[in-house]
């Protein structure tokens, strides 16, 4: 496995060799930013968090069916009144299906749970109990994560007002002239 992200980090290389060095220049700077690395963070939140919605809403329609096969009543016969067993494998209304089953698992993963869409049989309350119990745990990541996220940019504002507060009191202390001492506080922003 290793060795297949190895080979396509080589490809990369290549592909790298090849770009003008000032335009990866410019490419390391825009991804060494503070604000690009904070947008990468929560866009990796939200794409982990729609990875994880979709598996779930697979167990969530795997669910539907087996209570429907097992000629119960279930969310598919509950919100999709023309449902076909077929519909989950490509039929007319598997759009239909697969969004009822992503906004069922998101909604219970963000712990609205609005209700319009619920279990019917014991199976499906089986797995519902599961799915909340992992999209609990989920939901906590994603907090754990933001907040982590928001701290991290805290500390970072904290840290330059100290050095601001540092090259400002050494700028009058020697008595610097005004336009010098403002390209200085440009350098240490940089």
């Amino acid at each position: 496995m290793r060795f297949l992200k190895l080979s396509r980090l080589v490809k990369g290389i290549g592909i790298l060799n090849r770009i003008d060095p000032d335009t990866v220049d410019r490419i390391e700077d825009f991804l060494a930013e503070g604000t690009t690395r904070t947008s990468i963070r929560i866009l990796r939140i939200m794409a982990i968090m729609g990875i994880v919605c979709h598996f779930m809403a697979c167990v969530w329609v795997a669910a539907g069916r087996a209570a429907d096969e097992a000629g119960k009543n279930s969310w598919l016969r509950q919100d999709i009144k023309e449902y076909s067993y077929l519909d989950t494998e490509g039929g007319a209304y598997v759009m239909k299906i697969y969004l009822g089953a992503f906004y069922f698992c998101f909604t219970t993963m963000t712990t609205i749970g609005y209700g319009d869409v619920h279990p019917y049989s014991n199976t499906e309350r089986i797995v519902a109990i599961c799915l909340q119990c992992f999209g609990g745990f989920m939901y906590a990541y994603v907090i754990s994560s933001l907040t982590s996220i928001v701290t991290m940019e805290d500390a970072n504002a904290k840290h330059t007002r100290e050095r601001l507060d540092a090259v400002a009191s050494y700028i009058q202390k020697m008595d610097l002239p005004s336009d010098l001492g403002r390209r200085v506080r440009r350098c240490v922003l940089v």
